[in-house]
């Protein structure tokens, strides 16, 4: 599921940006077990670097309950 939704959210931005909207922003809710997945990072930003966007135009929200019990991985993740 989370791969779809940032791959979702990527063809949105690059919508938006055909039409005309300049460099918008958008954000992304993410979950904690996808953060806790060993190559969650390299996941992403191999994402973001395919789509040739900047990366600033990508917010990655999380839930402040998703911070309740952290995992160490969890926690390198965000880190990072």
């Amino acid at each position: 599921m989370g791969t779809w939704v940032m791959e979702e959210a990527l063809r949105t931005l690059q919508a938006w940006e055909a039409s005309g909207a300049g460099h918008p922003r958008i954000a992304v809710n993410v979950a904690a077990a996808q953060l806790q997945h060993p190559d969650a990072l390299g996941e992403l930003r191999a994402r973001i670097v395919d789509s040739g966007f900047n990366p600033r135009q990508i917010e990655i929200e999380l839930t402040e309950s998703e911070f309740i019990d952290p995992t160490p991985k969890m926690l390198e993740n965000l880190q990072a």
